[in-house]
């Protein structure tokens, strides 16, 4: 079932959603030499066009210029990339972060998103997709106290796992991105 997000929660802590937006660099000056301007630009006619035409990279500052500044929609990979400096390694493996997932996606109006709460991916058993990206709680450690780096299983067994359930829900031609560790044994 789709988590539905947690408002109080979200809207308690605005500072996620400044982290995402300096992670990718989205600030005035940034964005302005990004676009090779020396003034925040009128987003309709013949400069919008251009303005497409210089964030066509696919960086996760194109992609917010595109989104935010210029009101133009965004595919889901384009999307997940721009925020995955940030939300993969805080938002994730939680309730809270299931809240905000859903609260960035509606934030940025991408509509296709749906968040689900469950251990690995289970919460979609039995579906295919083009796309899977895991960060995983994945540091080999014996401590085990940050649930947004320690997994509750012993050495590795966390990425082996998300690597063996990913490779059963890609759809043909899918692509799955991962950052795991894996143990190497002396």
């Amino acid at each position: 079932m789709p988590a539905r997000p947690d408002n109080a929660a979200v809207s308690s802590d605005p500072r996620r959603l400044r982290e995402v937006l300096d992670a990718a660099g989205y600030a005035e000056p940034t964005v302005l030499a990004a676009l090779g301007l020396p003034r925040l630009p009128d987003a309709r006619g013949m400069e919008r066009r251009m303005l497409l035409h210089r964030t066509r990279g696919g960086s996760p500052l194109e992609t917010l210029v595109r989104l935010l500044l210029l009101g133009e929609p965004v595919g889901e990979p384009a999307f997940l990339s721009a925020v995955a400096p940030t939300a993969l390694a805080d938002w994730a493996r939680n309730p809270r972060a299931v809240a905000l997932a859903a609260f960035n996606a509606a934030l940025n109006g991408v509509a296709s998103v749906e968040c689900r709460l469950g251990d690995l991916l289970a919460p979609v058993a039995g579906e295919r997709f083009d796309l899977i990206v895991s960060n995983p709680p994945f540091v080999i450690s014996p401590d085990r106290s940050y649930v947004y780096r320690d997994a509750e299983v012993e050495g590795d067994a966390i990425c082996r796992e998300v690597v063996r359930q990913g490779a059963g829900h890609l759809a043909e031609g899918g692509f799955c991105q991962l950052l795991c560790n894996f143990a190497v044994p002396a």
